[in-house]
C-alpha cells in the first residue's frame, strides 16, 4: 500500500485476531551471555536487574555491537559488577586505592593514586580500527563541575594514544584516538556518551550522544602496550592524579559507524535510566507470560493507565498494564513529546497528576509551574515523565506486558471476561480500564456504544459542532488563522490544472460546478488532524542533526502550498521564520523545546486520518509513518531542499534545530533512536454512555451544580479546542482562490475559574452494555466538549478516580456503575500517601 499526501485515505477494517495464549506462548529465556555475565558477579543480580541486563545484552547482540566490543562495563549495584567486562566476564578491572563508587549510578577515580585499572592494554586494539567511549554521568543534563585532567586512557612518552575528557568550561572534548590530542569546543556539555572512532590512519571521528561532532585530521601511531585506566590517565606507566569525574559506562572495541554509535547511545542510555529510576517488571511482545489474570487491568501504556493502576494497587488489588498496539517503553503523549501540557487553573490540579508533574520538575531542580506568557501552564521534559512513571510502577510492583494491541474481547453477559492480544496473550480480569488514545479495548467490545467525528451543529457552544462554515471568519478558530491567500490550483488560477496535493474539498458560489463542500452544520465522521509533538533543541552541542536526505516518499509537490506561502510572504516584505511554521515552547529552561503545530501550514497532516481508529494495526503502522515522514519532509524542505522560495534566513534558522540526544532511547523496532515514540492522537472514538456531556455543559458559569450532576471525578481546565479536519479550496470572489482549513475551534469553557467538573457517568458505558470497564481519554462527550476534556492531566486524574472506583466495584457486586459516589469521593479525598501528594481536586460545583 502506498500512501501520499493529497489522497482520500479510506482504510477500513478491525484489528487482526492473534493466536491463542496459554501454554503455547513462548517462554522468556535469558541470553547465554547474560547468564555468563550474572554468574561472574560476586553478588548475584536481582531478577529485575538480570532482566535489565538481558535487554541490553540482546540489543548489543542484534545490533552487532557485542561482536565489535573488546571491553564493555556499566555502573552496577556494587563495585564488582561495575568492574566486570560484559564482553568477557572473566575479565575484571581492578580498583587501585579508593576510587569513588555510587551504586547504580557512577564510578570514578579520586584525587591522588585512586583509579581503576582495566587490565586491557591499548595495544590489543588495532591501530587503525578502534574506538573508545565513556558515558559521563555528571548531572541530570549538564555537568555540575569543571572537569580537569583526562578521565580515561593510556598514552606513551610522546603523549600519544587513547584518552577522553569532557571540558565543561568550553562545552568541549579533549580526545586522543590513536594519535595526538585534539581539543574541540562547543560540541558537548559533559553529560552522556562521549567518544571517538578511528577506521583509517589519517583521521578519526568524535561523537557526542550519538551525533558526529567532528572528523579530525590526525595521523595514527602504534597504540602503547600500556593498561587503559578509568578515572585517570595511564601516562606512560604512571599516574600522577586520579580524576573524580563520575562515569557510568566504558567501551573499547573496533571502529563504529555513525549508526552504530547512535544505537550504542540508545542502549546505554536506556540501561542507565532503568537501573537509576525504576526497573519495573515488563515483558516484550510475543514472549513471556501467555496467560495473565489480575483483578484490575489497564490497557495502553499511558500516563492514565499508570494512575489507574497505582490507585488500584493502593487499594490492595492485583494489577497489570497491557500495552497497546504500538506501545514500548514510553508512557503515552506526555512521555513521548507533549511536555508543554495545557491545563489553565493551577488550583484545579491535584492528586497523582500533580504529584507526577512536581516530581518531574524536582528532577530538573525547578518548580512545577511555568513562567512567561502562560504562567499557569505546566511543562516538563518528557524523559522526566517517563522516569516518574517507571518509579511508580516499580514502587507499586505493577507489571507491564507489551502486547502489540488487543485482538479480540470476550464477554459473559454484560461483563468482559477476557481479551486476546495480537501476540497471543490471554488476559482475564474483574475490572478493566481503557487508557489508550484509540479506545481499542472499548471499541472492540461488542455491545458498547461509541461514536466518531462531529455531531450536527446545535445551539450555544454546540453551534461549533458539525461541518464549519468557512465563508466567514466570524467564528472561533484554532491558533493563528485558518485562512491563507495561497492559490490551491496546480497552475495558479487555472482550475482545469487540478488541485495541489492535500486538498479535500472545494467551496465556491461563483463556480457552482466545482463546489463539493458538505452542508454547513451537518454531522460527519472527520477527525482533527494528528501530528507529533517534537522534543527538539536548537543548541549546537546538544542537537542530533536531522537527515540531509529526504524521508521515504518525499515529493516537493506535497509542499507546494508551503513554498507559495514562503514566496508570497517574502514578496510582501514579511518573510516567514521558524516561529511561523512551528509553535516552540521551552521546557523548563533546559534548552529542550516542545515543537507543535503553528498556524495553518505546519506539522499537522490534515484530512487523511479520519479512518485511523478502524484501521488494522498494519494499516495504522503505514499511516503512522506517513505522518512522521510528513514532518521529516517538512524539515528536509526547510533545511536542504533546493528551492529558492525557501528564504535563506528560514533555512539557516531551521538548520539549527534537531532532536534531543537525551530522549527516547527505547525506540520501537520500526523507528530509530531519538524518534518521537508517540503520535499525537488528538481524537479517535468516544464512548456513548448513559449521559453525553456537551459544550453547553462544559461552559456553565461559576458556582452552579453541573447539569449532568455532581459526581465529579476530574476537571477539565482548558478551552474547547479542535484542530483542522480538512483542507479546502475556497473561491472568495470570482476567480480569486484561497487555501482554507475547516474544523478548527477554540471556544471558552469553564467560566471565570477555568474549571469544568467532569462526572463519573461519562467515563463508563451504559450498564446494560458493559459493567466492568471504564475509560479516561475518550469519554462520553460531544466533539465540542471533548475538546476540553482530552488534556493529559485531566485524563490522568480521571484514570486515578476510576482506579479507585474499579476497586470499590470489586469489593461490591463488580458492577462499576453501582459504586456509591459518596464512598468513592470520600476515599479519593483521603487517597494521598506519597510524600508531597495532595488530594484530587473534584469540585461539585462549576
Amino acid at each position: 500500500m502506498t500512501l501520499t499526501l493529497g489522497i482520500n485515505l479510506a482504510l477500513t477494517g478491525v484489528a487482526p485476531v492473534g493466536g491463542g495464549g496459554g501454554a503455547s506462548f513462548p517462554a522468556f529465556a535469558y541470553q547465554t551471555e547474560t547468564n555468563t555475565l550474572a554468574a561472574a558477579f560476586s553478588v548475584a543480580p536481582t531478577t529485575a536487574r538480570k532482566r535489565t541486563m538481558d535487554r541490553a545484552m540482546r540489543r548489543l547482540k542484534t545490533s552487532g555491537l557485542l561482536a565489535k566490543a573488546r571491553w564493555i562495563s556499566f555502573a552496577g549495584a556494587d563495585l564488582d559488577a561495575s568492574l566486570t567486562n560484559w564482553k568477557t566476564p572473566s575479565e575484571k578491572a581492578t580498583a587501585v586505592g579508593t576510587p569513588l563508587f555510587t551504586a547504580d549510578q557512577t564510578y570514578a577515580g579520586n584525587t591522588g593514586l585512586n583509579y581503576i585499572n582495566s587490565g586491557i592494554q591499548a595495544s590489543v586494539l588495532s591501530q587503525n580500527d578502534h574506538s573508545i567511549f565513556t558515558w559521563y554521568q555528571t548531572g541530570h543534563m549538564k555537568p555540575t563541575a569543571t572537569q580537569a585532567g583526562s578521565t580515561v586512557g593510556a598514552i606513551n612518552a610522546s603523549s600519544q594514544g587513547l584518552s577522553l575528557v569532557p571540558n565543561a568550561t568550553s562545552n568541549g572534548i579533549t580526545v586522543r584516538c590513536g594519535g595526538a590530542s585534539v581539543v574541540l569546543t562547543n560540541v558537548s556539555d559533559g553529560f552522556g556518551l562521549i567518544g571517538a572512532s578511528r577506521n583509517n590512519s589519517a583521521n578519526f571521528d568524535v561523537y557526542y550522544n550519538g551525533a558526529l561532532r567532528s572528523t579530525s585530521t590526525n595521523t595514527s601511531v602504534a597504540l602503547p602496550a600500556l593498561n587503559i585506566y578509568f578515572g585517570g590517565l595511564n601516562n606512560n606507566g604512571s599516574i600522577s592524579n586520579g580524576n573524580a569525574t563520575p562515569m557510568a559506562f566504558q567501551w573499547l572495541g573496533q571502529a563504529l559507524t555513525q549508526t552504530e554509535v547512535k544505537t550504542l547511545t540508545a542502549i546505554v542510555g536506556e540501561y542507565l535510566e532503568s537501573i537509576r529510576y525504576g526497573e519495573y517488571y515488563n515483558e516484550e511482545p510475543g514472549i513471556g507470560t501467555g496467560s495473565i489474570s489480575k483483578q484490575c487491568i489497564a490497557y495502553g501504556l499511558t500516563g492514565q493507565s499508570v494512575t489507574f493502576a497505582v490507585q488500584a494497587a493502593r487499594q490492595g488489588k492485583t494489577v497489570a498494564i497491557i500495552g497497546g498496539w504500538r506501545d514500548r517503553f514510553s508512557f503515552g503523549m506526555a512521555g513521548g513529546g507533549l511536555g508543554y501540557t495545557d491545563f489553565d487553573s493551577p488550583t484545579a490540579l491535584g492528586g497523582l497528576p500533580r504529584w507526577i508533574i512536581t516530581d518531574c520538575n524536582s528532577q530538573e531542580g525547578t518548580s512545577d509551574t511555568a513562567s512567561g506568557t502562560n504562567p499557569t501552564a505546566y511543562k516538563f521534559n518528557p524523559k522526566r515523565f517517563n522516569r516518574t512513571c517507571k518509579k511508580l510502577l516499580t514502587q507499586y510492583n505493577i507489571p507491564v506486558y507489551l502486547a502489540n494491541g488487543v485482538a479480540s474481547v470476550t464477554k459473559t453477559g454484560a461483563a468482559i471476561t477476557s481479551i486476546t492480544t495480537t501476540d497471543g496473550r490471554t488476559v482475564t480480569a474483574s475490572q478493566w480500564h481503557d487508557g489508550s488514545y484509540e479506545l481499542d479495548l472499548i471499541r472492540l467490545t461488542s455491545g458498547i456504544g461509541w461514536t466518531k467525528g462531529r455531531e450536527a451543529a446545535g445551539t450555544g457552544a454546540e453551534a461549533n459542532n458539525g461541518v464549519r462554515d468557512i465563508s466567514t471568519a466570524a467564528q472561533p478558530l484554532d491558533s493563528l488563522s485558518n485562512v491563507m491567500t495561497v492559490d490551491p490550483w496546480t497552475t495558479p488560477g487555472v482550475t482545469a490544472s487540478g488541485l495541489l496535493p492535500g486538498f479535500q474539498a472545494i467551496r465556491s458560489t461563483f463556480t457552482p460546478a466545482l463546489d463539493n463542500y458538505p452542508t454547513v452544520g451537518t454531522a460527519d465522521t472527520r477527525l482533527p488532524a494528528y501530528n507529533f509533538r517534537l522534543t527538539f533543541t536548537n543548541v549546537a552541542y546538544l542537537r542530533i542533526a536531522l537527515p540531509s536526505t529526504p524521508p521515504a516518499g518525499f515529493d516537493a509537490a506535497n509542499f507546494e502550498t508551503y513554498l507559495r506561502w514562503f514566496a508570497a510572504a517574502t514578496t510582501a516584505g514579511n518573510p516567514i521564520g521558524t516561529g511561523d511554521v512551528f509553535k516552540m515552547d521551552n521546557l523548563q529552561g533546559t534548552d529542550r523545546f516542545d515543537l507543535n503545530k503553528q498556524g495553518i501550514l505546519s506539522t499537522n497532516l490534515v484530512g487523511v486520518n479520519h479512518n485511523y481508529p478502524a484501521m488494522t494495526y498494519a494499516e495504522r503502522e503505514v499511516y503512522w509513518k506517513l505522518q512522521w515522514n510528513h514532518i521529516m519532509g517538512l524539515w528536509y524542505l526547510l533545511q536542504y531542499h533546493a528551492d529558492a522560495r525557501v528564504p535563506a534566513a528560514l533555512r539557516s534558522a531551521a538548520l539549527g534545530w534537531g532532536m534531543c540526544p537525551d530522549h527516547y532511547y527505547s525506540n520501537h523496532e520500526n523507528d530509530e533512536p531519538f524518534f518521537q515514540p508517540q503520535m499525537y492522537v488528538r481524537e479517535a472514538v468516544r464512548l456513548v454512555g448513559s449521559v453525553v456531556m456537551n459544550g453547553i455543559n462544559m461552559s456553565q458559569t461559576d458556582g452552579q451544580v453541573p447539569t449532568l450532576g455532581d459526581h465529579t471525578v476530574s476537571v477539565a481546565s482548558y478551552n474547547m479546542d479542535s484542530h483542522s479536519t480538512q483542507v479546502v479550496a475556497h473561491e472568495t470572489s470570482a476567480g480569486v482562490w484561497q487555501t482554507r482549513h475547516e474544523g478548527g475551534m477554540f471556544v471558552t469553557s469553564g467560566g471565570a475559574n477555568g474549571v469544568s467538573p467532569l462526572p463519573f457517568e461519562i467515563f463508563v458505558p451504559k450498564v446494560a452494555e458493559c459493567t466492568n470497564v471504564s475509560c479516561s481519554f475518550g469519554g462520553s462527550l460531544t466533539h465540542v466538549a471533548y475538546g476540553a476534556s482530552r488534556m493529559e492531566f485531566t485524563a490522568m486524574q480521571t484514570a486515578q478516580s476510576m482506579g479507585l472506583a474499579a476497586s470499590l466495584a470489586i469489593d461490591g457486586d463488580n458492577v462499576i456503575q453501582n459504586v456509591s459516589y459518596s464512598t468513592l469521593r470520600t476515599a479519593l479525598l483521603a487517597s494521598p500517601v506519597l510524600s508531597g501528594e495532595v488530594a484530587p481536586v473534584i469540585p461539585q460545583t462549576t
